[in-house]
């Protein structure tokens, strides 16, 4: 992989702060350390009228272990979600509902060397973390139009189009500064070719 591609990686590798790390380790309190999970005393404090002082103690538990290991250097305050779920593992916790976020970049074979393509596949990432499965190539097309509109994120590449514009995808501009359409189907075919289970047809 050469530098653009590190490049455009790390764009789509959002980096989880030590709250948002801990709330998604323990999924808000609800899983604690498997030693402790394993106590039949825990069993019976997680299902009785305690569960939200568990919860509570779950969670300033798991902040107390990452803010150690941040001061140790072990992780950073804000790092990437494989490091924040290769330090739970390392702790002691259980990580396979995080699983979700390794196995996702694991599907990409290369970045596209387009703009186009890399802020397809940002947003396909983007969408799969917020709604947990791989979207279609509409959902992407959705909310490049949405950004497109309201300029809200990659406004450098995106573009709504000429007045009248009643087409299926959106404009973008190109490395020689043109407006150019990118339609609905090339937009599967982006997603089929950089990330191949995303289901066919968009729907």
């Amino acid at each position: 992989m050469d530098n653009q591609d590190n490049d455009a990686v790390k764009c789509i590798m959002d980096l989880w702060g030590l709250e948002e790390a801990i709330e998604r380790i323990t999924h808000r309190g609800s899983l604690d350390l498997i030693s402790i999970m394993n106590d039949p005393n825990w069993v019976i404090m997680a299902t009785s009228t305690h569960t939200f002082s568990s919860r509570v103690g779950a969670l300033e538990r798991a902040k107390g272990l990452a803010r150690l290991s941040v001061s140790l250097g072990e992780i950073q305050d804000s790092d990437t979600p494989a490091n924040w779920i290769r330090w739970a593992k390392q702790k002691g916790y259980d990580t396979s509902h995080l699983q979700k976020y390794i196995d996702f970049r694991s599907l990409l074979q290369k970045m596209p060397s387009t703009e186009i393509g890399r802020v397809v596949i940002t947003v396909a990432c983007e969408i799969e973390q917020e709604s947990g499965s791989v979207p279609t190539a509409k959902d992407v097309m959705a909310k490049l139009k949405d950004y497109a509109q309201s300029g809200e994120k990659h406004s450098d590449v995106l573009r709504q189009g000429p007045n009248g514009y009643r087409g299926n995808g959106v404009y973008w501009i190109t490395g020689k500064f043109e407006e150019k359409e990118f339609s609905l189907e090339a937009c599967q075919k982006t997603l089929m070719r950089y990330l191949p289970k995303t289901p066919i047809g968009g729907e």
